[in-house]
């Protein structure tokens, strides 16, 4: 009897330490430090760029290499996106804030490929507020609201910041920051005004690239909490229902045809079991 006791306490702790282990699954010794990027397509990744002057370099979770991006300027890169600064999902896009000998600083927007998408001089992020949070607010200089999503900058006219106060300049950008999907559906991380509910169906994400399209465009969509299927339904001007495509929540997008209707005008919208989402504009050029 007490060897069965002894041997229950064993198969006890042994399993109750299988639920309270911490396993180590990755180290990379090349960099010092690693920011946790989550992306909407490619998943959560490993960024690290050691210096200014280093390329970044991206991780999968495993520390296989995912991808090497070489800024073509000297600079701090953040804000890496897929889809926030263009929209074009199939490319990674990024903010580099470069300092030049009069220590004036200023903001650059890149695709990886090099292609400057933004330049702006003595324009820079808010140094605390982009890195964790600023005037005892926790909102980010680029944040979503119910008309978009806009970046703030600050501008500088002297090299001294303390002597000349900044002023804010406004932009409006053509993507959405994104959030690791907190619950898995891809919502975004910072909403200004009207708060998002995941059982909403007005609230679901949906883009489609490119737009105007010719042959085909991708529809990015992401489904509510708890739905697994939708449908995908492109109408023209009078209402009337033109294509209508089952979709999942197990891919990103889909693909749509549009060489079989009309140039012109339409609209998308999905239509799950809790709710429609709001309706898309789709310009067809041929």
């Amino acid at each position: 009897m007490k060897k069965l006791i002894i041997y229950f306490m064993a198969l006890l702790l042994m399993s109750g330490g299988a639920y309270a282990q911490i396993t180590q699954v990755s180290q990379n010794d090349s960099f010092r430090v690693a920011i946790i990027y989550p992306f909407q397509h490619a998943g959560i990744k490993l960024v690290y760029q050691d210096l200014d002057s280093d390329p970044v370099r991206i991780y999968n979770l495993n520390n296989t290499l995912y991808k090497t991006i070489t800024p073509p300027i000297i600079g701090h890169v953040f804000y890496l996106s897929e889809d926030l600064f263009d929209n074009d999902p199939t490319t990674l896009e990024y903010a580099i804030e470069i300092v030049d000998n009069n220590n004036m600083h200023s903001t650059r927007i890149y695709r990886e490929n090099g292609t400057l998408l933004f330049s702006g001089d003595t324009l820079v992020f808010d140094y605390i507020n982009h890195y964790t949070v600023s005037y005892g607010t926790n909102i980010s200089p680029i944040f979503n609201t119910d008309s978009g999503t806009f970046m703030s900058l600050n501008k500088y006219t002297t090299g001294n910041w303390s002597v000349s106060p900044p002023y804010q300049v406004l932009y409006k950008l053509p993507g959405t920051l994104f959030c690791a999907a907190c619950d898995g559906s891809n919502f975004p991380a910072t909403h200004i005004t009207g708060i998002r509910d995941p059982g909403n169906g007005n609230n679901m994400e949906l883009r489609a690239f490119p737009n105007p399209s010719n042959n085909k465009t991708k529809i990015y969509y992401s489904l509510p909490e708890g739905v697994l299927e939708g449908d995908l339904i492109l109408f023209d001007l009078l209402s009337q229902e033109k294509k209508r495509i089952r979709v999942n929540r197990y891919s990103p997008f889909i693909e749509v045809s549009t060489s079989d209707i009309a140039a012109g005008n339409y609209f998308y919208r999905i239509e799950t079991s809790k709710g429609i989402s709001q309706g898309k504009q789709q310009v067809v050029v041929h």
